[in-house]
Formats: C-alpha cells, structure tokens, sequence
C-alpha cells in the first residue's frame, strides 16, 4: 500500500533513516557523508512538501519524497544542484517555474526488485503534478544500479554530469 506519509510514521522513517541510511555508499565511501533525515526533517517533509511510504503488512518497506528549494536552503550543495538544474531545464522554449528536488528515495533490502520502486515514483510524480512542473535528482557516478532504475523504471533523463567536492554526480530531470 503507498500512501502519504503522517506524523505517526515518523519514529519507523528515523529508525529506517538510522540502520539503512548510508545503503548506497560502498565499503570504500563510508567516510562520504549521506544525506540523513532527523525527526525535525521528516516533520517537514510530512507538513509542507511531499512526502509517500510504501507499506507491508503494517510495516514501512519504502519511502521517496520531493521537496522545494525551501526546505534544502540555498547554501552549499543544494544551492548549487537546484542552480544547475534550473540551467539544464527542458528544450523547447519552456523555462522551468517550479522546481522541486526528487529524493532520496529507499527501498528496504528485502523488497527491492520485487515491483515496490516503479509505483512508489509514479506516485510521487502524481502526488507532484499540482505542486511543481520539473523534478530534478543527483545520482552519483557510482551508483549505476540507482542511474539505471531511474531512467529505465522513473523515466527521468539525465541532462548533465557534474563534480561537486571531488565526487561526481548525474542530473536528472522528470
């Protein structure tokens, strides 16, 4: 079952957050730091932008989630992705007006490949119709697995690669 996120699910999202946070970084990364969400953040994510769990049995087994520029800040990394994706918007004459960061997006280990990412994103592009006319994520350079769900399953196109810090990044549009 996906379904918007609520306020009772936020201590489940902070334990997800906690023991699988750091999933897509290999052995030799674990000293890169992983964009983790805390109680304050889930709250926000549930009250002012968009934020879907998928559901077992009871029990969170995904979630993905797409905010505005508000919610990441202005500074640093987000200050510069949201920058780029705003100059790598689509063809055809139309400037992008609303744009909203997709991700991250999680699928617990014991789920994944078995049908949850493809509905989960679908939903999440439809819960974002209303709300922003482009979605743009970052998948780094290494995580070709990630890359290729998300242009194959999410239909996202990659528009531009780019280094950030010593570590290069895909930008995808939707």
């Amino acid at each position: 079952m996906i379904r918007q996120a609520t306020i009772d699910d936020i201590e489940a999202l902070v334990a997800l957050e906690r023991r699988h946070g750091r999933d897509e970084l290999n052995r030799d990364e674990r000293l890169l730091e992983a964009q983790l969400f805390g109680r304050d953040e889930f709250r926000q994510l549930i009250e002012k932008e968009i934020l879907l769990v998928a559901a077992v049995d009871g029990q969170i087994v995904a979630y993905a989630m797409a905010a505005s520029e508000r919610f990441f800040g202005k500074q640093g990394f987000y200050g510069r992705f949201f920058s780029r994706a705003l100059r790598c918007g689509p063809d055809a004459g139309r400037k992008i007006q609303k744009l909203g960061c997709y991700g991250p997006v999680w699928v617990a280990p014991a789920f994944r490949g078995k049908g949850i990412f493809t509905p989960l994103t679908a939903a999440l592009f439809d819960a974002c119709r209303a709300r922003f006319d482009t979605l743009a994520t970052f998948i780094a350079e290494e995580n070709e697995h990630s890359l290729n769900v998300h242009v194959k399953a999410a239909g996202m196109q990659v528009v531009d690669f780019f280094e950030d810090e010593g570590r290069g990044f895909y930008l995808l549009l939707k």
